[in-house]
């Protein structure tokens, strides 16, 4: 696998960024380093850095204020490096556009794999390989990594991306809770599951006509949900 150009890993001193530098450059990988969160702001702009590794708590400003700002100008992979005993800085992080979480103290095997997998998806995208599907007014493209309605481009985060893939590559399926945390979170996820529930409240949002009454993401209570088949949005 090619390795990125950089992952800039963020947190609030030396202390916390030095192992992650250490377990990174031991695979391989290229790094840069962000103390604050006006250096991260500025690093993502300037270095462009394929991932980046965000500690929840930092001098200036609050982990997911840095997430806010990136997201505004950037699609980046972010992974949320967070405190065990602080869960809803996960949860807030991932309100706020982050891809991805991860307890600390690190676990630098859990964090090498997690890397990893988002370097595949990327990779997948960026060889070509992959297909179109057309289901209503959506057309999801797996190698360009792209979705549109109406013919108009979405904005979509990794996640929501590899959630609206899991389902519609599958129309008409019921794909249960657990399948889809396994595939879009991996299979060694720890985080609350109430995740799900919220990207798929954000996918709806975006490729829903109307979110409260949803037409293409149906929930099955009890088991999971349920991507509509074509047949289904004959009136739509």
């Amino acid at each position: 696998m090619n390795r990125p150009d950089t992952i800039l890993i963020v947190d609030n001193g030396p202390h916390s960024t030095a192992p992650l530098e250490h377990c990174l450059a031991e695979k391989g990988f290229q790094t840069a380093v962000a103390h604050t969160g006006a250096q991260a702001i500025e690093a993502a702009r300037s270095l462009k850095p394929e991932i980046i590794l965000l500690g929840s708590t930092l001098p200036d400003m609050d982990g997911w204020d840095v997430c806010r700002h990136i997201r505004e100008e950037s699609m980046v992979p972010i992974m949320v490096l967070y405190d065990t005993g602080q869960p809803s800085d996960c949860i807030m992080g991932l309100e706020m556009g982050a891809d991805d979480c991860l307890p600390k103290p690190i676990n630098c095997r859990e964090l090498i794999a997690k890397i990893n997998a988002i370097f595949r998806r990327i990779m997948f995208a960026r060889t070509g390989r992959g297909t179109q599907i057309q289901i209503g007014h959506l057309l999801l493209d797996t190698a360009a990594y792209k979705v549109y309605k109406h013919n108009k481009e979405l904005t979509l985060r990794q996640k929501e991306f590899d959630l609206l893939a899991a389902l519609m590559t599958r129309p008409g399926q019921v794909v249960s809770r657990a399948e889809l945390m396994d595939r879009v979170w991996g299979v060694n996820w720890l985080g609350d599951t109430r995740t799900l529930d919220v990207h798929i409240r954000w996918v709806r949002e975006k490729i829903e006509e109307c979110p409260s009454r949803p037409q293409y993401i149906r929930t099955v209570r009890g088991v999971g949900y349920r991507f509509a088949a074509p047949d289904d949005l004959a009136t739509i």
